[in-house]
C-alpha cells in the first residue's frame, strides 16, 4: 500500500482496513524462497513470462556480518535489497 501522500488519519483508515481486503494466506503462497544458485534459472524464466508471484532470495552466503535478502516481482520486475 502506497500511502505516503495520505493523511495520517486516511493512512490509519486504509491500514487498519487492510486485512479486511487482503487474503494474506493466498498473498504467502504467491511467495517462494529460492536459493542463490537458483536466481539465474528463475529470472530467464521471468524474462520469458514464465514465473508468477514473488521470489525471496536468502543472500546470506555472501556477508557472514549481514542478512541480505533480495525480493524480486515477476510481474513488475522490481528488485528490493534488504539488509
Amino acid at each position: 500500500i502506497n500511502s505516503v501522500t495520505a493523511s495520517i488519519k486516511r493512512r490509519q483508515f486504509l491500514w487498519n482496513e487492510a486485512p479486511k481486503l487482503i487474503n494474506f494466506e493466498l498473498l504467502e503462497k504467491s511467495v517462494k524462497e529460492i536459493s542463490l544458485n537458483d536466481l539465474e534459472n528463475i529470472y530467464a524464466k521471468m524474462l520469458k513470462g514464465e514465473t508468477s508471484g514473488r521470489y525471496i532470495i536468502d543472500l546470506n552466503c555472501l556477508r557472514r556480518s549481514d542478512h541480505f535478502v533480495i525480493i524480486i516481482s515477476s510481474q513488475f520486475f522490481e528488485i528490493s535489497l534488504f539488509t
